[in-house]
């Protein structure tokens, strides 16, 4: 009915419907997952590597702001050479 190509991953199909079934059963019940984004972020947001990068964005974040205030002053030296 699929072909000989497919035999293999019909039958693992088959195989796994009790896999299936009780993941399938696992996210029904949403309680179970409530808050688990926030908990995410919370957990990777602790990191030392997350400092790190919250670091670099604020220094980058100040660097634009620094060329933003002497952008004036520059395009008017540049004008003279």
């Amino acid at each position: 009915m699929f072909g000989d190509n497919y035999d293999t991953d019909i039958a693992t199909l088959i195989g796994g419907l009790d896999t299936l079934k009780k993941a399938m059963a696992d996210v029904a019940d949403t309680s179970k997952f409530k808050d688990s984004a926030d908990k995410e972020f919370e957990n990777k947001s602790s990191t030392t590597a997350s400092a790190i990068k919250r670091l670099q964005g604020a220094w980058s974040a100040f660097g634009i702001s620094i060329g933003e205030m002497f952008l004036p002053a520059i395009n008017a030296l540049s004008s003279f050479f």
